[in-house]
């Protein structure tokens, strides 16, 4: 093999690899005044700044997600414990039902232990997040 050929990975060991990465796990939640709703399960987040106070959070463009941040212009990100698994299961979840039903709906008897809630404006800004803004997991 050349310098410049990439070597062949097994996708299945890069998954379980990848799979024993500890990192934290947060619900990215988001409404529009429309009454339209979403929530996502994301791993890929990260404080990039706090002057000014900037996060990321690495979502698929194909996401409902991200063109509702667009409209809405701001989205929650909700912090979850370990004791969380079911919520971010959930909101993994492919199959949930849509739209503000998916919040409604939970997936055991047990109510989930209560999550930390950051609002963020999804753009620089100073401006907060206001009552379109999508409920924080509890």
């Amino acid at each position: 093999m050349d310098s410049h050929t990439a070597p062949t990975v097994d996708v299945s060991a890069f998954r379980k690899a990848m799979g024993s990465f500890p990192t934290g796990v947060t619900v990215v939640t988001v409404a529009h005044g429309d009454g339209d709703m979403h929530g996502v399960t994301v791993n890929s987040f990260s404080s990039v700044s706090l002057e000014p106070m900037l996060v990321l959070a690495c979502l698929n463009e194909s996401s409902r997600a991200v063109g509702l941040i667009e409209r809405a212009g701001a989205f929650n990100v909700n912090v979850l414990s370990a004791g969380q698994e079911d919520v971010s299961s959930w909101f993994a979840n492919r199959h949930r039902p849509a739209g503000p039903a998916m919040f409604e709906v939970w997936p055991s008897n047990q109510a989930s232990p209560a999550a930390r809630c950051w609002s963020a404006p999804r753009r620089r800004s100073t401006a907060g997040c206001d009552s379109r803004t999508a409920p924080a997991i509890t």
